[in-house]
């Protein structure tokens, strides 16, 4: 078909299967870049490169590699399924396996942070301290945003200096870059968990990061809501009115 009519009788098709459906919807220019990608590309390259994939098989030769493995599957991957992973896990020794639920063909571009994390682990082996507090801090500013963390750093005394280090190591080095949770999914979990122990201080400024991590406000109203039914009425009132006032407030700051 390439050969034919030319990558431009694919790229729609191609460019579909490489992001989930919440992932296209997230970032349309993204789409108009992969498609552009596509069409750039020479006919007959691209028809010389599917021959070739097509024409090879190294299955029989895995059990020969190894090295350390690592590999990174999307859950709703049509081109390289995890099942096609997992036959290659079987076959390497002791090679591990991430599925991420929430990408597609290019889990890179969709969970950048959790392949990033799972890559830094695999390549330099267990972080230290001063590697998780430096990760942390950098997790820290992309939730919470450069503003917020400035002002903690800029507060710190020798009295808080411990604990400052403690939760930007552990909370935000471990906890929030490990790949088993995106950040739009801790962020539903954190809210939650905010919500149930009347946190509300801590609520605004995670509402605030839950929109950063992809989070509609919207969908923050019903993590509030559906948090209610489990851990009380009064708490989720709480949670509603301290989201309603940060918003309020963000909605003021973008005036």
């Amino acid at each position: 078909m390439v050969r034919a009519d030319g990558t431009g009788a694919i790229a729609e098709a191609v460019v579909g299967r490489w992001l989930t459906p919440q992932g296209a919807a997230a970032a349309p220019g993204l789409l108009d870049q992969l498609r552009e990608m596509v069409l750039s590309t020479p006919a007959e390259g691209y028809a010389s490169c599917c021959e070739a994939i097509a024409a090879m098989d190294l299955r029989d030769q895995l059990g020969s590699i190894t090295a350390p493995t690592l590999l990174i599957a999307g859950a709703q991957d049509p081109a390289t399924p995890p099942e096609h992973l997992q036959a290659v896990q079987r076959a390497v020794r002791d090679a591990e396996l991430l599925v991420l639920d929430d990408a597609a063909h290019l889990a890179n571009v969709e969970q950048p942070a959790t392949v990033n994390a799972a890559l830094l682990r695999h390549f330099t082996g267990p972080l230290t301290d001063d590697d998780r507090t430096a990760q942390g801090m950098r997790v820290r500013r992309a939730v919470l945003g450069e503003a917020h963390v400035d002002r903690a750093v800029a507060g710190t005394s020798a009295f808080t200096a411990p604990f400052q280090d403690f939760i930007t190591r552990t909370a935000w080095g471990d906890v929030w870059s490990r790949p088993g949770l995106s950040r739009r999914e801790r962020s539903i979990a954190t809210l939650a968990a905010l919500t149930a122990l009347s946190h509300d201080e801590e609520t605004g400024m995670h509402v605030r990061a839950a929109l950063r991590n992809g989070l509609t406000r919207e969908e923050i109203a019903e993590v509030l809501l559906h948090t209610g039914v489990y851990a009380g009425v009064p708490a989720a009132n709480r949670a509603f009115a301290r989201a309603a006032r940060e918003l309020d407030q963000l909605d003021e700051e973008q005036r």
